[in-house]
């Protein structure tokens, strides 16, 4: 499937979005090609939107909340885990940690409280790529 054809949900979306997140050392390489395509903001509006969140410089030198999450999916990419259903909750949690930083953003102010605010979102993400309340 091309970049520019992930547009819509559908069984097949889901389906890919599973093997590059489980069976990719970088997955980051996908997000970063559909944002360039213009078409994160379609599938993924939470992470879409991190690339907006600057952070403070001393407790992330990589910039923007989007670089963080990137940075850490492909870390945790590289883990050794027990079985495939570890991974997707470790991997499903990493690309999502960040998702409430957006909401919680106020000028010259830290983004407390951006777990919480992060819920909804992580949330409504994983119901639109079909994963079960487990």
């Amino acid at each position: 499937m091309l970049f520019q054809e992930w547009e819509t949900i559908n069984k097949d979306t889901c389906d890919n979005f599973e093997n590059i997140l489980l069976r990719n050392v970088a997955p980051s390489i996908f997000f970063r090609k559909l944002f360039d395509y213009g078409n994160l903001y379609k599938l993924f509006p939470e992470l879409e939107i991190l690339a907006k969140v600057k952070q403070r410089k001393s407790h992330h030198p990589e910039g923007d909340a989007f670089e963080h999450t990137m940075q850490v999916v492909d870390a945790a990419a590289r883990f050794d885990y027990r079985n495939i259903k570890e991974k997707r909750i470790v991997m499903l949690a990493v690309l999502c940690h960040d998702y409430g930083k957006a909401k919680s953003l106020r000028s010259g102010e830290d983004m407390m409280g951006h777990d919480i605010a992060g819920v909804p979102l992580a949330k409504c993400f994983l119901q639109r790529f079909s994963y079960d309340e487990e």
